[in-house]
């Protein structure tokens, strides 16, 4: 409407933010704590939506000038539009019927149901759960993990998953199961000196299931090992996300807030809100400003169960939507030493590193749009930013190689080539 009836040639949703805020703010704290990300996030999906309307506009107008006058659009056709570029139903028929057409809407259902259904079919929804159907057992797990990577434990229910496998739940793990966006930790259970490989760990209603190499008895008495060397490089990249995320907010603005991660042992991945492509001088400060604070080997402090709204109050950024317990977990770096300001201060359940030097390293690798109004980081610390960089060597030396120069002229030997050629 604001487009097609008022004539507003320029995004203006972002600015009836101040409104709401106005009038919902009293009750709705969140809207003052996240006023920049939301009125970027509304700008963001107005010119998008701006850019579905133009281009959904032209390829309706297209599909009408086929028809006769007074003619129906088909259903297909419209479910076309809203499928492939996202052109609400709702304006092609007002579109539609401004000049003089009908719209199919009993065929436009019949087209969205057939689609949904190919859909279904291809998931293969059900209600297994990392390879479990129903619950192991109603006896939570305690979480050691924070604490050690060796624990020795009883096993409390076992089930056979077939192909050799076993789920197992513990009394209590050193065994971290995967959650905000940190892959769960490998290694192994012990029973009579025989060691079973531990694939993979999720957690279901405070159980935490192991899933096994072997069979494992209800009852037994188990050494349960974490890959030690897998989660040093684990916590490395899961400290590093922290570290990403307020250099961030520095350089490109406090609208910049965490929408997605993935802490891997050989690379973290991390998606946050801001609606432009970073600039390669943007992209350089940021890994410079982590980088920095590696260097500096600034404590990492954890505050155990703090009651959330003494969290929030110290300052402590939360993911916008999350739905937190009463009693959460703070994760600081820096702050800890005189007249030295905090850098990063977020809620978060993760393994970490004891101060930023464990590090070593940090390098961004890519950067990239992950959906509308989100950008994507690839970065690696430790061993993998290390692999990085020797590849890349790697990559310079033959090139140098197979121009007959060195890597310190390689750009002057491409030159060079390209002049003769």
């Amino acid at each position: 409407k604001g487009v097609r009836t008022l004539g507003f040639t320029e995004p203006f949703l972002h600015r009836s933010f101040d409104g709401v805020v106005q009038a919902l703010g009293d009750h709705y704290f969140e809207l003052h704590e996240r006023r920049d990300v939301i009125k970027e996030t509304l700008r963001n999906e107005e010119e998008q939506f701006r850019r579905t309307l133009e281009t959904g506009s032209q390829m309706l107008g297209d599909e009408l000038a086929k028809l006769k006058k007074a003619g129906t659009l088909a259903g297909a056709a419209a479910f076309r539009l809203y499928d492939t570029f996202g052109f609400p139903f709702e304006v092609t028929r007002e579109i539609a019927e401004e000049g003089g057409f009908k719209v199919d809407y009993e065929g436009y259902l019949a087209a969205m149901a057939e689609a949904q259904e190919r859909s279904r079919s291809g998931s293969a929804m059900g209600s297994v759960y990392a390879g479990v159907e129903g619950a192991l057992t109603d006896v939570p797990t305690i979480f050691v993990g924070y604490d050690t990577a060796k624990s020795s434990a009883t096993v409390l229910a076992s089930r056979q998953l077939g192909e050799g496998r076993t789920a197992v739940a513990l009394d209590l793990t050193p065994f971290y199961a995967e959650s905000g966006g940190q892959v769960a930790d490998t290694g192994a259970l012990v029973l009579n000196g025989i060691s079973l490989p531990v694939q993979d760990v999720h957690k279901k209603g405070g159980v935490f299931v192991h899933l096994v190499e072997g069979s494992i008895p209800e009852g037994a008495q188990v050494d349960a090992q974490v890959d030690e060397a897998r989660r040093r490089e684990i916590t490395r990249n899961h400290t590093a996300t922290h570290l990403l995320h307020a250099a961030l907010r520095d350089v490109l603005g406090k609208h910049v807030a965490q929408a997605g991660s993935l802490v891997a042992p050989d690379y973290l991945r991390f998606d946050f809100t801001h609606g432009h492509a970073m600039t390669r001088e943007e992209t350089d400060k940021v890994e410079r400003i982590v980088n920095e604070k590696v260097l500096a080997a600034h404590p990492v402090h954890i505050y155990e169960d703090l009651a959330l709204q003494d969290a929030r109050e110290m300052g402590a950024m939360a993911l916008f939507g999350e739905k937190y317990s009463d009693r959460v977990r703070v994760v600081q770096i820096g702050g800890m030493r005189p007249s030295e300001p905090s850098f990063s201060r977020e809620l978060c359940g993760g393994i970490h590193v004891r101060n930023t030097g464990e590090i070593g390293l940090f390098k961004i690798t890519g950067e990239s749009r992950a959906a509308s109004g989100v950008r994507r980081i690839e970065a690696g610390t430790g061993t993998g930013a290390y692999e990085w960089v020797r590849q890349q060597r790697a990559l310079i030396e033959e090139a140098a190689a197979l121009l007959k120069s060195t890597p310190h002229d390689l750009t002057k030997a491409i030159e060079k080539t390209l002049d003769a050629l």
